[in-house]
C-alpha cells in the first residue's frame, strides 16, 4: 500500500464516484455544445441547468 499525503488540491482533486457516474454519458454519448441553439445543444443545456439549479438551491443563491 502506498501511503502519502496529497497536498496539491489546488491543481486537482479526486472526483466523487457519484459525479463520475452522472457525467459519463456526456463524455461519449450525449455530447454537444450547450451554447449552441441546435437541438443537441438545447438538450445538453437543459442537462447542465438542472445541477446548476441544485447547487444554487443548496447555497441559497441564483445562477442567473
Amino acid at each position: 500500500m502506498n501511503s502519502y499525503i496529497y497536498l496539491d488540491n489546488n491543481s486537482t482533486t479526486p472526483v466523487d464516484e457519484r459525479v463520475i457516474s452522472e457525467m459519463l454519458p456526456y463524455f461519449s454519448v450525449d455530447y454537444a455544445n450547450p451554447a449552441n441553439s441546435h437541438k443537441f445543444g438545447s438538450e445538453i443545456r437543459k442537462s447542465v441547468e438542472k445541477p446548476r439549479g441544485q447547487v444554487a438551491e443548496t447555497w441559497g443563491c441564483s445562477f442567473d
